[in-house]
């Protein structure tokens, strides 16, 4: 019961007439029993406001535990720990609008979420790795699968422009709000890897995506827009290298990839100037050479194994003591100048301690790298 419905009954019972409360009767009110009827409904006004803000109150905590806080404009998503549920919330509360950028896309979850968006109402347009140059099917994940459950549901899909060598952005638009991502919709994954997102509710950077995303929909080459704090391939390299170049006291790295010899010089120098450098990645011989040299400049490398059970490294993170990338892009050639890529630099001190510690746990639990190790499986 309402105020309003309280204040009816209390005039009710001054002119003496009669009301019902939950099916009971009360009988015409005598004039000894009109402030009785007052102080019923003065109680009962309370406890309609009281209740009222309960399950408002009660509503708003579930939308809040669904979706990512507004107070904060830049927020952590962790991976594995947070698993697809940030991201299907995102989808399943979008009103407006919805656009993925997916360079590796096998989740049906995400795919039947978006779905169902669309059936609903919602502007939907979802963006695929096309391969490299545009070779459906290469270099290693085919998303025709995906591609075509889209078309079968009449969800706007299209292959990524062919101009870059690979789409390798990992980013979800919902209602102006950008996930910025180190992982893929690849549910094998979610379990064992070590990723990270960013939820960017910075205006400046949601008008940025959305507007590289419309160019790169309707393959129309511009150079992206970097909003407050964006970082886009191609042309990610020298805000990278800069953002090492200005670490002094540490500097923790993550990466799937060590073949940029402009990165590891840049690691390289920041060790010999008394730079405490950590790198924690999954290992493979393809980058042994690299850690060699780094090790012997005073880099401190250590690996997991590349075994199932092992945490696999996947994320792409440069933490300096004020600032910190994220992003998709990974220390190559290719995917620094030829690819499309998407990260961000932010100096938010809540998402760097948060950072800092899940990284001190994951150097803590990786091997020191010793020629060999990788052929050896270690």
């Amino acid at each position: 019961m309402g105020l309003d419905r309280c204040r009816e009954a209390a005039a009710l019972a001054g002119s003496g007439g009669g009301w019902a409360l939950q099916g009971s009767w009360f009988p015409r009110a005598q004039p000894n029993r009109v402030v009785k009827s007052m102080k019923i409904c003065g109680l009962l006004a309370v406890f309609c406001s009281v209740a009222g803000m309960y399950f408002v109150g009660s509503a708003l905590a579930s939308a809040r535990a669904s979706t990512p806080s507004s107070s904060a404009p830049l927020t952590l998503i962790t991976e594995p720990k947070d698993g697809v549920a940030p991201f299907l919330s995102a989808i399943k509360h979008a009103r407006h609008q919805v656009d993925l950028v997916m360079y590796e896309n096998e989740g049906k979850r995400i795919d039947a979420a978006l779905a169902a968006a669309y059936h609903r109402g919602v502007h939907v347009r979802v963006l695929l790795g096309n391969g490299y140059y545009g070779q459906v099917g290469t270099p290693k994940s085919d998303n025709r699968p995906s591609y075509n459950y889209f078309k079968a549901h009449e969800v706007p899909v299209r292959w990524s422009p062919s101009y870059f060598a690979l789409t390798h952005q990992k980013t979800l638009v919902a209602d102006g709000w950008a996930y910025i991502l180190t992982l893929n919709f690849t549910p094998q994954y979610y379990a064992t890897s070590r990723d990270f997102g960013i939820v960017d509710t910075i205006p400046a950077d949601d008008q940025a995506v959305e507007k590289t995303f419309d160019a790169d929909w309707n393959r129309r080459r511009i150079k992206a827009p970097h909003g407050a704090d964006l970082v886009w391939s191609p042309g990610s390299r020298p805000a990278l290298v800069k953002l090492i170049n200005s670490a002094h006291g540490w500097l923790d790295i993550y990466n799937e990839e060590m073949d940029a010899p402009a990165i590891q010089s840049a690691l390289e120098r920041a060790a010999r100037r008394g730079v405490d450098v950590r790198i924690t990645m999954t290992a493979s011989p393809n980058w042994d050479a690299a850690f060699e040299q780094l090790t012997a400049a005073g880099v401190h490398v250590r690996l997991y194994a590349a075994t199932p059970r092992a945490l696999y490294i996947h994320a792409k993170m440069i933490l300096t003591p004020s600032r910190v990338f994220l992003g998709s892009e990974n220390f190559s050639f290719g995917s620094m100048s030829q690819n499309r890529e998407l990260g961000l630099i932010t100096s938010a001190k809540t998402i760097r301690t948060s950072l800092r510690r899940t990284f001190d746990r994951d150097y803590a639990g990786a091997t020191p790298f010793a020629a060999g190790m990788s052929a050896l499986g270690q």
